[in-house]
């Protein structure tokens, strides 16, 4: 499985024959290929291909082929390894919840988020096949953005594949880092009874400005015992015991200023600022985060004077807005290309970042707060300015349904960037499914005289629908030229936007270089 060469061209089809055959899968700007011939017409490499089973894509590394156009120089289209640095950024479909994936130029991975179903460690184990205990997968830093469970229960779900399966679905890995927003929630209930809001994140103080926390961690495992956190939380504990007890982890709380806590990647010329969380000194006490409040109610009807209302954020306090407001907030820089990754940030927190840092927020690509909610800020996306939108969102259950993202919140990410024709993405729209047709589920339990018999309440006949293809936005860049692509379940076709981005971040669009 030695990779020699990368793929330079935007997007190629791999084929199984060098001339008929089929399409088996296509790949992107960056990918790793072990290239075993060249011809005039073809190049025949090796690399992962999936197998659709019942059970998912399970990953099988064998034979393809890129077919060159008479005249192509294979130069073109691959490079030797090391050659072309490219960045690559991966926000996979994981229903409710965010999850995203990057690999540096030299390998290191960072995972940001990792949703809340098992959808993420799916996508993980396929992408990083063959992991064992004794050589799992080694991640570099896991962002968590903030403590809800749709952004970090999915690494429960990783953890638990290691005794839950014994094949390909399987991942072990081992983070270096984890880096999370310092805030643990409490359970909900205590004696029987609802815990109030306010204590529900700990301990507050009074200061000039409002209400504070000021139980602040940094250390998941030392510093707070499982029994003050809620089940999410514990078994996101249980997920960083068992990685830690392999081999010790870095856990650090992040906040403004705090940079040089990315500097493993700086040798990748990767430049991340932490913009936020924004924390308070508190005269007497540690520092704290402001205790954020229920949004305004009412209709948006005009933003720009709700934004002179000194008095819109003066509801009732609230825990989930809290913890939303003040997520892990990063600009990651590669060359002129600049990513802005959100979290939950909602409107209230939004609006106190432009008050801090109106500067620092225009970026290319902006991973879109809180799953595209209402509850965002008009004039935040305005400093972002983005060419490239990413909305993580998906439909779940009907418990689940929030109405993400909101049509209004769509129509103010195109009115807002600063090209003619933006990119909006949504990680749900971007999965592929097929359709199966009407379909009779049977299940079977043990009687009290412990036969097998049918379940009497097995799911009655219903339309279905397969999922060929993973929801996922990838974007690639070598820090001038921006590439942002989706598949579907045909391999060979791809929706694919590229752009060349200069040192003054103008931004032209380009056409997509496909073979």
């Amino acid at each position: 499985m030695a990779v020699t060469h990368t793929l330079r061209a935007d997007i190629a089809t791999i084929w199984s024959e060098s001339r008929g055959g089929y399409d088996i899968r296509t790949v992107a700007l960056g990918h790793p290929l072990d290239v075993e011939a060249i011809n005039e017409r073809s190049i025949h490499v090796k690399l992962w291909k999936y197998q659709h089973t019942p059970e998912g894509f399970k990953p099988v590394y064998g034979d393809g082929y890129i077919r060159l156009p008479k005249g192509t120089k294979p130069e073109k289209v691959i490079s030797p390894v090391g050659q072309d640095k490219i960045l690559k950024l991966d926000f996979i479909d994981v229903q409710q919840g965010d999850a995203a994936v990057m690999e540096t130029p030299s390998g290191k991975v960072v995972l940001f988020d990792a949703g809340e179903s098992q959808l993420f460690a799916r996508h993980l184990a396929r992408r990083y096949p063959d992991t064992t205990e004794a050589q799992p997968k080694q991640i570099d830093a896991i962002v968590v953005s903030h403590g809800d469970a749709d952004h970090f229960a999915g690494l429960a779900e990783i953890a638990d594949t290691e005794t839950d399966f014994d094949d390909w679905r399987r991942l072990f890995i081992q983070p270096a880092r984890v880096f999370h927003n310092g805030l643990v929630k409490r359970p909900s209930t205590r004696n029987g009874k609802s815990v109030p809001d306010r204590e529900l994140l700990g301990k507050t103080k009074e200061a000039p400005g409002g209400t504070f926390i000021v139980d602040l961690f940094d250390d998941l495992l030392m510093e707070i015992p499982a029994s003050e956190m809620n089940r999410p939380f514990q078994a996101w504990r249980r997920a960083l015991e068992r990685w830690n007890d392999r081999s010790p982890i870095a856990f650090k709380r992040l906040a403004l200023g705090q940079d040089s806590e990315f500097d493993f990647l700086a040798p990748d010329g990767i430049d991340v600022t932490v913009l936020a969380p924004i924390e308070t000194d508190i005269p007497g006490a540690a520092p704290g985060l402001s205790f954020l409040h229920d949004p305004p109610k009412g209709p948006r009807v005009n933003v720009d004077s709700l934004a002179a209302d000194e008095d819109r954020f003066s509801g009732a306090l609230s825990a989930s807005h809290t913890i939303n407001g003040h997520s892990v907030v990063l600009r990651v820089a590669f060359g002129n290309v600049r990513f802005l990754l959100t979290g939950d940030l909602n409107e209230e927190a939004g609006e106190l970042l432009l008050d801090n840092l109106p500067d620092q927020l225009e970026a290319e690509v902006l991973k879109v707060p809180h799953h595209g909610s209402a509850d965002f800020s008009t004039s935040f996306i305005d400093a972002v300015a983005p060419v490239v939108s990413v909305v993580s969102s998906g439909d779940e259950s009907v418990a689940k349904e929030y109405i993400h993202p909101r049509a209004t919140l769509v129509a103010a990410l195109g009115r807002s960037s600063r090209v003619a024709e933006p990119v909006v993405f949504i990680t749900e729209l971007a999965a592929f499914y097929g359709v199966v047709g009407s379909v009779t589920p049977e299940s079977h339990l043990t009687d009290a005289g412990g036969n097998i018999v049918l379940n009497p309440k097995a799911l009655k006949a219903f339309f279905a629908f397969q999922r060929l293809a993973f929801g996922a936005v990838r974007i690639r860049t070598d820090g001038k030229r921006l590439l942002v692509y989706t598949d579907s379940a045909k391999a060979t076709v791809k929706e694919a936007y590229a752009y060349e981005v200069d040192a003054a971040h103008k931004v032209k669009p380009v056409a997509v270089s496909q073979f």
